[in-house]
């Protein structure tokens, strides 16, 4: 549960902070296709949609991000080992070593 929602929120920061950069820094409001029920494909919901659906529609894309994330964490985070292991050897090695024994008390 822990690493699925570490990803999740890594690239939620990720989505938000890119959306961000577009849209308030590079004006990048609409990029794509215009469709008429939609409007602009690119734009964070329909503007067909009533009012007070937009944080439902938000809370549906998090759950669904979510559960995307409980799938694939495990994949990623063995990926993720193994590319560090490879990057940083001596790392890893130093890691994994066990503990020295210490002094016997009697």
């Amino acid at each position: 549960m822990l690493r699925a929602t570490t990803i999740f929120l890594v690239l939620a920061a990720l989505v938000l902070g890119f959306g961000t950069l577009a849209r308030s820094v590079l004006h990048l409001d609409c990029l794509g296709p215009v469709l008429p029920a939609w409007g602009c494909l690119a734009a964070p919901y329909p503007t067909t949609l009533p009012d007070g659906f937009g944080p439902f529609y938000y809370v549906a894309i998090a759950v669904a991000g979510w559960l995307a994330c409980y799938t694939i964490r495990n994949p990623v985070y063995f990926a993720a080992g193994f590319v560090f292991k490879r990057l940083f050897p001596g790392v890893m090695e130093e890691a994994t070593k066990p503990e020295p024994k210490a002094w016997r008390y009697r």
